[in-house]
């Protein structure tokens, strides 16, 4: 899920704090002023080996237990902590993406194939590559999709808007 909200530069946030957080393999430790609840996903960004999408387990004001392991880090540094408020539609789009990428993984960069006299050519976009889980639900992600990155501190400028 975390590749493709990359990918559409949204994440869903809800609240964001940051502050100087500890991270051990089950969660990450701090002073949290933000709700989060079991269920819930939440975004780390600013770590060094941890940014990422993780579901929350359990919670309190000073730790928030996740599902997956961490890698331990006490760096000192201030870290984002964002929670997150995911449309089940979305999550479901994910998991279609999921199997998608299972079924076709095996012909990934393969455009086609021949054996003696059998050939087949597998779909292709306009440009002649095979395609990918972002071309084919490209239309249906639009409607998740943010112009620049949550984690930005302003959007990018616009390189066509005219000087003055």
């Amino acid at each position: 899920m975390y590749e493709i909200m990359k990918a559409i530069n949204n994440y869903f946030i809800y609240k964001m704090e940051s502050g100087t957080y500890s991270i051990e393999t089950d969660g990450i430790v701090g002073n949290f002023g933000n709700t989060y609840v079991k269920g819930m996903y939440i975004v780390i960004n600013g770590s060094y080996l941890n940014d990422g999408l993780y579901k929350v387990d359990s919670a309190t004001s000073n730790k928030i237990t996740v599902e997956e392991t961490l890698t331990v880090e006490n760096t000192g540094e201030t870290m984002v902590v964002a929670n997150c408020k995911v449309p089940n539609e979305f999550i479901s789009l994910v998991a279609e993406i999921t199997t998608w990428n299972t079924n076709n993984a095996k012909n990934a960069g393969v455009a086609s194939e021949k054996i003696d006299d059998y050939s087949i050519s597998y779909d292709k976009s306009g440009s002649g590559d095979t395609i990918s889980w972002m071309s084919a639900f490209s239309s249906r992600l639009a409607a998740y999709r943010k112009m620049y990155n949550t984690f930005e501190t302003s959007p990018p400028r616009n390189r066509y808007a005219r000087c003055r």
